[in-house]
């Protein structure tokens, strides 16, 4: 019983995940910007990529937890792993976008004086 419980909030929460990225990707589309969704379908999006965002909207990402999810992903060339679809390889090089303005801000000191 507790496992099906669990299996459904997973669930739950990757259907969250996919309607709040398909969201972002009908905003980017009505406003005539498509470079960061334009490759990915949300549908094939994981609770590993959720998982990534999550840290990303709270800013709360490391640079480990961004190896460890590119380690899934890409091999040492940045190429897609066996298996991997083109949407959550696209939806990485957004996390790592994202990912690299969070580093910048916490390490810059003009980011601090702005606060």
């Amino acid at each position: 019983m507790e496992k099906e419980n669990n299996i459904e909030n997973l669930e739950k929460q990757r259907r969250e995940f996919i309607g709040e990225i398909r969201k972002l990707k009908e905003e980017e589309e009505k406003s005539g910007k498509t470079v960061h969704f334009s490759n990915v379908n949300p549908e094939e999006l994981t609770l590993e990529d959720a998982e990534c965002w999550s840290k990303i909207k709270d800013s709360s990402i490391t640079e480990e937890d961004l190896k460890n999810y590119r380690d899934k992903l890409l091999d040492k060339e940045w190429r897609p792993k066996e298996g991997v679809n083109k949407s959550r390889t696209a939806f990485f090089a957004f996390i790592n976008n994202r990912a690299s303005i969070i580093f910048f801000q916490r390490e810059s000191p003009l980011m601090e004086q702005k606060t």
